[in-house]
């Protein structure tokens, strides 16, 4: 309790830093990459003390209104969050809103992730059907799955309504 209090706290207080340094740093590729027609997505990290978490991806969105800038949803990396009981996948879609770049498809069962879709916990359904219909689908399996997990799980997604 005491300890996970102080790490919320620290957390919190180091955001708005990593906030402004992502800002710094993505700004000028974001105008660059906009002139070349090509979209930027900063992917949404696996531990809990990845900068930026939702409130910071928003921050990060607002800070740089470009079209061409938006938040890479990995749906491993959340749900292992979910898992460890950090964020909800609510919280990740009330703050990017509609500014989804993309998403790479993989499952999770616990903390372990990269797995084929249906190899582990996650409501696939609840998760791709939020996503803007122009988002880049990609699956992000792990390389050990033979060839029948991969197809499976790429059936999976697709009866999950994810556009695989």
């Amino acid at each position: 309790g005491a300890a996970l209090a102080r790490l919320d706290a620290a957390l919190a207080a180091a955001e708005p830093a990593a906030v402004d340094a992502i800002v710094e740093a993505v700004a000028p590729a974001v105008a660059r990459a906009g002139a070349l027609g090509i979209r930027i997505g900063l992917e949404t990290g696996y531990h809990p003390t990845d900068a930026p978490g939702p409130a910071g991806m928003r921050a990060v969105l607002d800070a740089v209104a470009e079209p061409g800038l938006g938040a890479w949803l990995d749906t491993g990396h959340v749900g292992a969050q979910v898992n460890l009981g950090r964020v909800a996948f609510d919280d990740w879609f009330a703050a990017v809103g509609d500014r989804w770049v993309g998403v790479h498809f993989h499952d999770v069962a616990g903390l372990r992730d990269h797995l084929a879709a249906g190899m582990g916990t996650l409501d696939f359904a609840a998760i791709g059907t939020r996503l803007p219909v122009d988002a880049v689908r990609t699956c992000e399996f792990d390389w050990y799955l033979t060839p029948d997990e991969v197809v499976r799980g790429a059936d999976h997604l697709r009866a999950a309504a994810c556009g695989a």
